[in-house]
């Protein structure tokens, strides 16, 4: 086995890179894009997680945070987290 350095570095030495091309959308299914795209606006509008998952105050080297709060869809965007805390976010909060 190698390893990820390893790897890497066959890769890049073998990859070979494309050029550009403009594709209509029906035909980009399988493509990547060459380039970001960033929106001039934000969707949606206002801060939202498509998922449950946490946030917390990160600290490097720390790996314990103590959940301190439940934020939920319709809750009130009002709340900032401590030192040593993690919320808890429901889907659509």
């Amino acid at each position: 086995m190698i390893s990820v350095v390893e790897a890497k570095k066959i890769l890049s030495e073998n990859i070979r890179v494309l050029p550009d091309e403009k594709v209509s959308v029906v035909e980009s299914s399988g493509r990547r894009l060459s380039k970001d795209i960033i929106t001039p606006m934000d969707v949606p509008s206002f801060n939202n997680s498509a998922m449950d998952g946490y946030a917390f105050c990160y600290e490097p080297g720390k790996t314990d945070y103590r959940v301190s709060a439940r934020i939920q869809a319709g809750d009130p965007a009002a709340y900032t987290l401590q030192k040593d805390e993690a919320a808890r976010i429901f889907t659509g909060a």
